[in-house]
This record gives C-alpha cells, sequence and structure tokens, in this order.
C-alpha cells in the first residue's frame, strides 16, 4: 500500500512539472492593469500606466509577504533594451508583464548565462477584452546560450514572458531584455 501511494505521488510529480505552462497561469494582474489603462491614456500619459501597474505590483507584494513565493509575483520589463538578470531555483517560474504595447513589433531576448539547467519560455500576448494568445513557446536544454524572440502585429496589448525552471536540483540563471 506504501508502495502505490509512493509511486502514485512521484507519477503526480512528474505530471505537474512536465505539463506546458498555460499563458494566464498567475497573470489576473493584467486585469487590474486593463482596467485602468486605456489607449488613449497610453498615448497621453504612458508613465501614468506604469505608475499604476507598480502600484498594483506593489499592493499584490504587500499581500504576499508573508508567503514564501512572494518572488513568484510578476515583475515589469521595459522596453527599452535595459538587461534584467535572475536565478530561477529548481522548478520555480518567474513571470515578466509588459506594459502596454505602443508599437507594432517588439524584440525580445533571453540569455541562458550559465547554460545549466532546463527551463521553458512562453510568450504570450493579452488584449483588452482578457484573451490570451500564445505567441512563442522555447524550451532551453542546457546548451543554448541565448534565444531571441521578435513579436510582431502585438500593438495595444500586454506581453507576458514566463520562464520556468524544469529541473528540481539546478538553477536556472538567466538575462533578458525587450526592446
Amino acid at each position: 500500500m506504501k508502495k502505490a501511494l509512493h509511486i502514485g505521488i512521484i507519477a503526480l510529480a512528474i505530471s505537474f512539472t512536465t505539463s506546458a505552462q498555460e499563458c494566464n497561469e498567475g497573470l489576473g494582474m493584467i486585469n487590474s492593469l486593463w482596467e485602468k489603462a486605456t489607449l488613449e491614456q497610453a498615448l497621453t500619459n504612458p508613465d501614468a500606466i506604469i505608475d499604476e501597474f507598480n502600484t498594483l505590483k506593489g499592493s499584490l507584494g504587500s499581500s504576499l509577504n508573508s508567503l514564501s513565493f512572494k518572488s513568484d509575483a510578476p515583475k515589469l520589463l521595459f522596453i527599452n533594451g535595459k538587461q534584467k538578470q535572475g536565478t530561477i531555483k529548481g522548478l520555480k517560474k518567474r513571470v515578466y508583464v509588459t506594459s502596454l504595447i505602443m508599437k507594432e513589433s517588439i524584440t525580445i531576448t533571453i540569455q541562458n548565462t550559465q547554460q545549466l539547467a532546463v527551463a521553458e519560455v512562453v510568450i504570450c500576448a493579452h488584449d483588452k477584452s482578457g484573451a490570451a494568445q500564445n505567441i512563442h513557446q522555447f524550451q532551453f536544454t542546457g546548451e543554448e546560450s541565448d534565444q531571441t524572440f521578435v513579436l510582431e502585429a502585438i500593438k495595444g496589448k500586454i506581453i507576458s514572458i514566463s520562464i520556468k525552471n524544469k529541473e528540481a536540483s539546478g538553477k536556472f540563471e538567466y538575462k533578458i531584455a525587450a526592446f
């Protein structure tokens, strides 16, 4: 009985950790951002959207302060080419979200700086109606050092980039930028 229970738990854990990520996974905050952001506001005062995003992010961070998965809160990725870097521990995920995109295309680069861990990248576009579209999906196998994604026809959308470390014991070290 114990052996069957252990096998069942291991099978469940394997199926849970190998399943692909979904675009809407853990991104309810985007809907709150959409409620505040309008296209007119983005054209006349894009800083207000960024300020609103930071306020939403801050309140989310405050509400999660006592929880161990606070680092899972989405992080803002500016579309200015400036790189952000980070480390994702085993079987954890990091999500980046852009502000409202005001041009037809952007480029996102992700570098696997240590080339050690296996990580899955899912890039999604979110529109004001709440629809999410998977634009790109890629898996670093530990051999690739970097990947570039060119996103087309995304004006008026918010982009989310989810990076999930697929290894239990490894760390995925990366750099990410959008321009």
